[in-house]
């Protein structure tokens, strides 16, 4: 497994997110209880499901860009890719003295946000996030370098 995530880390991002939307797609025909369970969100969420379809492909885009976040080379940055949205509603959050809560998803994207967090906010980075369940892998290296490598 290690050299395939080694070997996907070369590839271009481009090329990734077209294997991935292609990999979302493939659960979603092969997994009768993940299409359930997409439906069940969506429906509680009280979307049509034509505005949560395109969640599918993103979903495999995700999965399918990890290795080049978790093992790209050292001082190699990501960042050139990030696209900060809604910074307004955080910034005007702190300015009346209150919390503020992200939510995003797992693997990394907290870590990941930590980068360009002073950036942004000129604030070091305020992020808290859950430890991984008893049993799971532990990667080594991440707050240390911000680079996970297993």
């Amino acid at each position: 497994m290690r050299w395939l995530f080694r070997f996907f880390s070369l590839w271009p991002l481009a090329a990734l997110h077209a294997l991935g939307g292609l990999l979302g797609w493939l659960v979603w025909a092969l997994s009768p209880r993940y299409r359930a369970q997409f439906r069940a969100h969506v429906a509680q969420a009280g979307l049509p499901f034509e505005v949560a379809r395109p969640a599918i492909a993103e979903a495999g885009r995700f999965v399918a860009e990890l290795p080049k976040l978790w093992l790209r080379p050292p001082g190699e940055s990501c960042l050139g890719n990030v696209r900060v949205e809604g910074q307004s509603h955080a910034t005007e959050g702190f300015a009346r003295g209150k919390g503020v809560i992200f939510f995003g998803p797992h693997c990394g994207s907290l870590s990941s946000a930590r980068r360009p967090w002073p950036n942004c906010t000129g604030r070091s980075p305020p992020f808290t996030a859950r430890r991984a369940s008893p049993g799971w892998p532990v990667w080594s290296g991440s707050r240390a370098t911000g680079r996970i490598s297993p």
